[in-house]
């Protein structure tokens, strides 16, 4: 009978409950509303305006090879029928080329850390005021962000590991690391149309041209301010051995008018055998050795008036670099400056012409290879798609679940505390 009585009391009344429920359902209904708005929201707010495009770079190689070769040509206007040997390596040495090779994973990391830091994007937006307000905004929340601009700019590269599992092939080893481009990809939960995506496409082309023109016009500037003293250098021990050859011309000269010895020997070159030539042999070879110190002196001076050319452009285009101006504007400057150089000079000269050709072939190279080479693969303003992790019928629908689940809960629970409250404060 005991037995009957506790099996009676563990038993669940389902018309109880169901009671209790349908009691509470103004606050079940309640509680499944809120948490109803909260995942529809949460649906709403996790909706993202995504727009990416790559910057393709593999164009710079071509041009910037066709611009070697100009100024190949350009460093060797003035040695035409010239064998000197000083004057071949000085123009080899000061040669303004550009090194022709693709951008790779190797290469990328000294434009990555430039890329990658947010006050080189600050500068870069303070020296273009002309963008857009509402993009500059974005980009300057992206600077604060040092992981959403890390996951902005990212190398695409030709052909990588994934692409070679999934395709079942393997790569040539001279495409191992090559980059076709940049890629870029920026998220935003309102609409941009792309507008971000093409002013971050801007700040890579600038960032890799400031780059390569802050190495090479540093480099050139000190090269050829060390050059320069080291070419007056050699010019004053030329002009020691000209004055002595010339002292020992006179000499030959003055033995060979007391000379009356027949000029037809036979001499032997061992051992110094020079020294048994007749005084108009020796003469004859002395004015020789005159005539080339003399000749490559001429180079020389041509080289150190070159040097003189290219130390005043580049070291006036290393003060250009330092402008809060945008790459374009620098571009100008450095005409400018050239300009400034060439001011009281004969355009005419050879190595005027040759410096200048120099200069204007480079900022071409700058400006056709890298502003215009460097450009998206497909416009980014039609790139842009809207993405949810959560949608809001699905935010919604689990909100009401869970709302109710947690109603019903809250309603039981309530129930028991009143029912059992008079125990447990008596207890």
């Amino acid at each position: 009978m005991k037995l009957d009585n506790a099996m009676e009391s563990d038993e669940i009344d389902l018309s109880q409950l169901l009671h209790t429920i349908w009691a509470s359902r103004k606050v079940i209904g309640l509680i499944a509303s809120v948490l109803g708005l909260a995942g529809f929201m949460a649906g709403q707010i996790s909706t993202r305006f995504v727009s990416e495009g790559v910057v393709q770079t593999d164009q710079i190689n071509a041009n910037q090879a066709n611009a070697n070769n100009a100024n190949n040509n350009a460093n060797n206007f003035s040695n035409n029928g010239n064998n000197g040997n000083n004057g071949n390596n000085g123009n080899n040495f000061f040669g303004s080329n550009v090194n022709a090779s693709k951008i790779s994973a190797s290469n990328y990391k000294r434009y990555e850390s430039f890329l990658l830091t947010a006050p080189n994007l600050e500068k870069f937006l303070a020296n273009n005021a002309s963008q857009n307000t509402e993009v500059a905004i974005f980009l300057e929340d992206l600077a604060k962000s040092p992981v959403r601009l890390k996951e902005a700019i990212k190398p695409e590269f030709a052909f990588t590991d994934k692409d070679q599992k999934s395709l079942g092939v393997k790569s040539a080893s001279n495409d191992a690391g090559a980059m076709i481009g940049v890629r870029i990809r920026f998220e935003s939960d309102s609409p941009t149309q792309g507008a971000p995506v093409v002013a971050l496409g801007d700040y890579v082309r600038d960032t890799i041209l400031r780059v390569d023109m802050e190495t090479m016009v540093f480099e050139k500037c000190l090269q050829n301010q060390t050059m320069e003293q080291s070419m007056r250098i050699e010019k004053i021990r030329d002009d020691f051995k000209i004055t002595q050859e010339e002292k020992r011309a006179q000499t030959l000269r003055a033995l060979r008018s007391t000379d009356k010895s027949d000029a037809r020997q036979v001499v032997s070159l061992d051992n110094g055998g020079a020294r048994y030539l007749s005084p108009q042999a020796q003469l004859n070879a002395v004015e020789i050795s005159i005539s080339e110190l003399k000749l490559t002196q001429a180079n020389r001076d041509n080289e150190v008036k070159l040097s003189e050319l290219r130390k005043a452009y580049y070291c006036g285009a290393k003060s250009v670099l330092e402008k809060p101006i945008n790459t374009p504007e620098v571009i100008v400057e450095m005409q400018k400056t050239q300009d400034s150089v060439f001011k009281d000079l004969d355009k005419k000269d050879p190595i005027v012409l040759q410096a200048a050709t120099e200069f204007e072939l480079q900022r071409e190279t700058w400006s056709v290879s890298y502003l215009k080479g460097m450009r998206f693969v497909s416009p980014p303003e039609t790139s842009e798609i809207k993405t949810r992790k959560l949608g809001r019928a699905t935010g919604l629908m689990l909100g009401i679940l869970l709302g109710g689940f947690l109603g019903i809960l809250f309603v039981f629970i309530r129930n028991w505390w009143k029912s059992h409250q008079a125990e447990i404060t008596a207890a």
